[in-house]
C-alpha cells in the first residue's frame, strides 16, 4: 500500500474507539517516562498506551494513524507542541500553539511510528498536556479490519444555544437551527444537552459518527465541553474555555443509536455546533 494521504483516507478508513484519556502529565511534574518535555527533549508515548486494553478498542497492530485531542495546560512560556511519528525526523511544524498560562486543545490525526508510538515535542519552557484518543485509521494489512467511510458536507449550523435568549439575538434568524435543537439553551455547570444530528440539515439518518466544529462562548467561568455518545460523559475535554472567551475545536465523535450527540459542560456556557461531515459504517 502506498503511504500518504490516499492510504490514510481512502484505503485506511477510520474506526472509532471510546474517548479515553491516553496520557496526562501529573500536575506540576511535566515528565513522560523519565524524560522531561522541554525545548531540547521530545517526549515519547509508549506503545502500551495504544493497546486495546489501554485505549478503547485500538488494536496493537494494523494501525496507521490515530485521532487525538492534544491539550496544552499551563505552559511556562509562549510556544507550541509538535506531534509526530516516533522514529522519524521531526519537521518544523506545530500541532498546538499556546501562550503562557493558557489551556489550548487541538484535534489532530497523527501517523504512528516505531512500535505504534508517537512523540510530542515542546519547543519552549515546560508544559503539562493531555492526549485523548477518539479513533484510529487501519493500515489495510488485514481485510477483516473495517471502519467507517467519511462523507464531507457543506458546513451547516445544527446548534446555537444563544438563540433561546430573550430577546433573541438578530443573527439567529439566519441560522435555521433544526426544530429538534432550537429549544436547547445554555448548558449549566455539570449538566449536558442532547443534540439531534442524524436526519437534520445535510446529515442523513444513517450517519453513525460526525465531524464538526464545537464552540464554547459566553461562559460564566473557566471549564470545558465534552462531546460523547454514551450515557455518561468521559473525563476528557473537547473544548477548553476561560470566563467570557469564545473557543472552538474540531470534534470527531460517534452518534448514539438515535443519531444523537451529548454535550456536557463543567461550567455554564453557550455552545454552537457546526457539522462538516459524517461517517457511515461500510466494509472496504
Amino acid at each position: 500500500m502506498a503511504e500518504g494521504l490516499a492510504s490514510l483516507v481512502i484505503t485506511a478508513a477510520p474506526a472509532f474507539a471510546s474517548t479515553t484519556n491516553l496520557y496526562a502529565f501529573p500536575n506540576g511534574s511535566p515528565t513522560c517516562s523519565s524524560t522531561t518535555s522541554t525545548a531540547s527533549t521530545p517526549c515519547s508515548l509508549g506503545a502500551a498506551l495504544f493497546t486495546a486494553s489501554s485505549v478503547g478498542s485500538i488494536p496493537t497492530s494494523g494501525v496507521s494513524a490515530v485521532v487525538l485531542n492534544i491539550t496544552a495546560i499551563d505552559p511556562s512560556s509562549n510556544g507550541y507542541l509538535t506531534a509526530y511519528p516516533t522514529g522519524t525526523t521531526r519537521a518544523s511544524v506545530s500541532t498546538v500553539n499556546f501562550n503562557k498560562g493558557e489551556t489550548v486543545p487541538t484535534r489532530v490525526i497523527v501517523k504512528v511510528g516505531t512500535d505504534g508510538e508517537i512523540s510530542i515535542y515542546n519547543n519552549s519552557g515546560t508544559t503539562n498536556f493531555t492526549v485523548d484518543v477518539t479513533g484510529y485509521y487501519t493500515d489495510g494489512s488485514s481485510p477483516s479490519q473495517t471502519g467507517s467511510l467519511f462523507n464531507p458536507v457543506t458546513p451547516a449550523r445544527i446548534l446555537d444555544t444563544r438563540c433561546t435568549q430573550s430577546p433573541q439575538p438578530s443573527y439567529c434568524s439566519g441560522e435555521n437551527i433544526p426544530p429538534a435543537n432550537a429549544n436547547l439553551g445554555a448548558i449549566a455547570d455539570g449538566k449536558s444537552i442532547t443534540v439531534q444530528v442524524a436526519g437534520e440539515v445535510n446529515i442523513p439518518s444513517g450517519a453513525t459518527a460526525i465531524v464538526g466544529n464545537l464552540t464554547a462562548t459566553d461562559s460564566t467561568g473557566s471549564g470545558y465541553l465534552t462531546a460523547y455518545s454514551g450515557s455518561t460523559a468521559s473525563t476528557t475535554s473537547d473544548v477548553n474555555f476561560a470566563s467570557g472567551t469564545t473557543d472552538a475545536n474540531m470534534v470527531i465523535s460517534q452518534l448514539n443509536s438515535s443519531g444523537q450527540l451529548n454535550i456536557a459542560a463543567s461550567a455554564t456556557v453557550n455552545a454552537l455546533f457546526d457539522v462538516s461531515g459524517w461517517f457511515t459504517v461500510a466494509a472496504l
